[in-house]
């Protein structure tokens, strides 16, 4: 909620806090979105596509982002707002080259 309200300064603090926790619970994917709003809010695009491909991947995707749940909703409204500022063909791209990535490639392309 926080990252996607577009506190970047208080989102990239909570980050910094939360991922030693989430990686060592094997947890990652849970700050997979927020990344995924950090670099939409930091006017990164193409880095906000790739993070959030990374997180939706078939391969990872998980319960927590079952119909109607508030991580689906969030994810369906940053997938808006890229179309809108990429479109179709350059958001296509992004997703596709995302399912290459490794979850630790993905996380460093926004904290990088």
């Amino acid at each position: 909620m926080l990252a996607q309200s577009g506190d970047t300064l208080g989102t990239r603090a909570a980050l910094d806090e939360a991922l030693p926790i989430l990686h060592s619970a094997a947890r990652a994917g849970r700050a997979q979105l927020a990344l995924a709003w950090l670099a939409w809010h930091e006017q990164r695009p193409a880095v906000a596509t790739q993070m959030l491909g990374r997180f939706d991947a078939p391969s990872r995707t998980g319960s927590e982002v079952g119909p109607g749940t508030y991580i689906r909703r969030s994810t369906d409204a940053l997938w808006l707002a890229l179309q809108a500022q990429l479109g179709d063909e350059a958001l296509a791209r992004l997703r596709a080259a995302a399912e290459g990535l490794s979850d630790d490639a993905a996380q460093q392309l926004v904290l990088g």
